[in-house]
């Protein structure tokens, strides 16, 4: 089949992206090829000049602030006949008033990380995307740092924050404008620019022993699966440690064994024996290895039936 997945950004320029939606779209174009679809991803933060009208299949990859809408709306409407998805791994994400529109008109299906009940969405998909994160065979660059955290200010996580960003020597990662938020809490660390993520080489994260992991107080009690910095940490021999709040998402989730790795302070992250945990966690590979593949294979089944 054809099959076309819209991205909003630029296309990357070398093959270390920070957006985590694009490195899931190509793991996803990647599977599609490989069992002989013709597919492709269409990066349209500017116009594409993309004509083609014989699209079997058009999935919209996540949504952002800078949508070019009327592009993606352009590629859609040349492809009358082409189903349409939604991707997306966001709870809290909205698809956009222009296709809210276009969803009256035209079925539009949700492919999510998450039980979604929207109304306006023909079909609803529940799949765990987020192990397309799991890349087996990176290349790790030797362990320089202790333990990390990284992504964007969430309100909902600000207790979280505040009970573990205690000393400096936790990192943080994120942009400046969120520096500053998490300082406007109370909250102690080590600032350090966005991690980079890469294809041929090493992943910024690879150099820290340690990352947190902690959830939306939603998601306690509304499950989604385990979030992408999980499996991001898998792939790097970076042990992930979980605040004891997300106890219902690993109850629910495709690991066992996880008791050794829930804490309750950043006193528990300063007496561990890393090597030990590793060891651990990486008994957690093969059932991680099967559920990247069932989602690729589930994602292909969805789009293509």
């Amino acid at each position: 089949m054809k099959i076309c997945i819209i991205e909003s950004p630029q296309q990357p320029k070398t093959t270390q992206t920070t957006e985590a939606h694009i490195r899931q779209a190509i793991e996803i174009e990647k599977y599609l090829k490989a069992q002989g679809h013709k597919a492709e991803i269409l990066y349209t933060y500017y116009a594409t000049g993309n004509n083609v009208t014989d699209y079997d299949v058009i999935i919209k990859s996540y949504a952002t602030y800078y949508d070019n809408a009327k592009e993606q709306l352009r590629i859609i409407n040349n492809n009358p006949n082409a189903k349409l998805f939604w991707l997306t791994n966001e709870y809290d994400l909205e698809i956009g008033g222009s296709f809210c529109k276009l969803a009256k008109s035209r079925p539009i299906s949700i492919i999510a990380n998450f039980h979604d009940t929207r109304k306006m969405f023909a079909n609803h998909y529940f799949v765990n995307m987020n192990a397309l994160f799991y890349q087996p065979a990176k290349k790790i660059p030797p362990k320089k740092y202790d333990v990390c955290y990284y992504g964007t200010y969430r309100r909902d996580r600000s207790k979280y924050f505040k009970k573990y960003f205690t000393d400096e020597r936790f990192y943080l990662s994120t942009s400046n404008r969120n520096f500053k938020k998490f300082k406007s809490i109370g909250c102690k660390f080590t600032p350090i620019s966005k991690l980079t993520w890469s294809r041929t080489g090493y992943d910024t994260l690879g150099y820290f022993k340690y990352s947190l992991y902690i959830e939306d107080e939603h998601t306690h009690n509304v499950f989604n699966n385990l979030a992408d910095r999980f499996y991001e940490a898998l792939s790097n021999n970076t042990i992930i440690l979980f605040d004891e709040s997300c106890i219902n998402t690993l109850k629910k989730s495709e690991i066992e064994n996880y008791d050794d790795f829930i804490i309750t302070s950043f006193k528990d992250i300063t007496k561990r024996n890393y090597e030990a945990d590793l060891a651990k966690q990486k008994l957690w590979i093969p059932t991680i290895t099967a559920e990247k593949q069932k989602a690729l294979q589930y994602i292909e089944k969805v789009i293509t039936s």
